[in-house]
């Protein structure tokens, strides 16, 4: 069959990869002048990095076969990660179960309160109960109204903002699966880096297309997806794209593109379907790249627990894998999710580094503009979805009602949160059931 894939992303790319290698014939649009989706990079120091941070977990096994394959894996690295929690002009340590006994800013009660709902979550599978609830009230419930206010209810409104009440339990609780399966034991945690940035294995899977004769169209717009109708009228089925090139016609059609510019190109779905595509709502994400002069913490990652901080982490990669990679400076990503009718969406680079610069000074009261040797903006208006509680039946299903057109994107992940390793799994679906269809 010849297949069109939207979208030069980890789905798109995984899934073009596994469709050529059962023989079918592949094109591939993206209409960035660049393939990764929003795992973008660019160079610096003799390598590359990404515009916005990425790392892997131990459990992100579907990544590390792709790369076994790819004959990359001995380019994956495994360091320790050290995760910090500031609260109130002082950084806690907020890794081992140690640390969170010793976390001051909750009474000891609630500090064991705390861990033991944690607890409970790593080794709790049901997670269709708790995607009935919210994860304000789960954790007022079962973790405590002091940790709620203190620990959580920073972290989720930093994460969706206003919508921060509204987020499933089941969301949380894959976030917090997901971290804890990722340590050697209860006082060490792992993450995974590759020697040359997430772009070594974008590199590969291009030239495994390419060398497979697949097709990759960059700077490459798609307007519509075009249909026919069948069965006198009875069914719609997609049939090719209508591009800046012009009409071209194919036997199957993968999207890999968010819900709503996949609803601006597509053709009538039902009410149904399209009900659910709507439903797909978006937390923008704005990350920040500084390159300094000095370090600003001896954290990797650290959590804004103070909610009047215009920022929710910092992510310091040179604290994380070796600063040498990068000619030796230091490199700080400061990330920030907002909704796009936020006024900070809007701001200039100058104007969000004159709003930082103070929040920065508290973390490291040295810090001042003439660290800065470079600085990266980054803005992706859907960065993550916004997951509401009985979230599964608003899920759309990866083949669409009009036959031959399939949809893969990161609201379809669920009830896992967005990531290289799912797309690369909803990639290698989206593959097996275009073969099938």
């Amino acid at each position: 069959m010849h297949i069109a894939i939207i979208g030069g992303g980890f789905a798109g790319l995984s899934a073009a990869h596994e469709l050529l290698k059962a023989g079918h014939e592949v094109a591939v649009y993206e209409r960035s002048p660049f393939l990764g989706g929003q795992v973008v990079t660019f160079p610096i120091g003799g390598t590359r990095i990404e515009f916005a941070y990425h790392h892997l977990f131990t459990s992100d096994t579907i990544i590390q076969e792709l790369m076994a394959e790819l004959g990359i894996l001995d380019k994956l690295e495994w360091y320790p990660s050290k995760v910090g929690w500031f609260r109130s002009g002082k950084v806690y340590p907020f890794v081992t179960p140690m640390d969170l006994l010793r976390f001051s800013p909750l009474r000891p009660w609630n500090r064991v309160r705390l861990g033991l709902a944690v607890l409970f979550l790593q080794k709790y599978n049901n997670w269709r109960r708790l995607e009935k609830t919210t994860a304000t009230k789960w954790m007022r419930r079962w973790a405590g109204k002091n940790a709620y206010e203190q620990v959580w209810r920073p972290l989720m409104r930093g994460k969706f903002g206003t919508r921060h009440e509204d987020v499933s339990m089941a969301w949380l609780w894959g976030k917090i699966h997901l971290r804890t399966t990722s340590r050697k034991n209860i006082n060490k945690e792992v993450l995974g880096y590759p020697h040359g940035s997430f772009s070594i294995i974008i590199d590969a899977l291009e030239q495994s297309i390419r060398e497979k004769g697949g097709t990759i169209h960059l700077g490459a717009s798609v307007d519509e997806i075009l249909t026919e109708t069948t069965d006198g009228g009875r069914t719609l089925r997609a049939t090719g794209l209508r591009t800046d090139k012009g009409d071209l016609r194919f036997d199957r059609i993968i999207a890999t593109i968010p819900s709503n510019r996949f609803l601006a190109i597509a053709p009538p779905m039902g009410e149904a379907y399209e009900r659910k595509l709507k439903a797909g709502q978006y937390q923008g994400a704005i990350c920040m790249l500084l390159t300094l002069k000095h370090q600003l913490s001896d954290t990797y990652w650290m959590n804004i627990g103070d909610e009047g901080v215009p920022f929710v982490a910092l992510i310091e990669q040179t604290n994380f894998v070796p600063r040498e990679w990068y000619g030796g400076k230091h490199l700080l990503y400061v990330s920030n999710y907002l909704s796009t009718s936020d006024p900070y969406w809007a701001k200039t680079q100058e104007e969000l580094l004159e709003a930082y610069e103070p929040y920065l000074q508290r973390i490291n009261p040295a810090f001042s503009r003439e660290w800065i040797e470079d600085c990266k903006l980054f803005k992706e208006p859907s960065a993550q979805p916004i997951v509401t509680p009985n979230y599964s039946p608003l899920v759309p299903e990866l083949q669409t009602p009009v036959e031959h057109l399939i949809l893969a994107n990161t609201t379809q992940i669920y009830p896992e949160d967005r990531g290289t390793n799912y797309s690369v799994r909803l990639g290698r679906q989206a593959a097996e059931l275009a073969a099938s269809c």
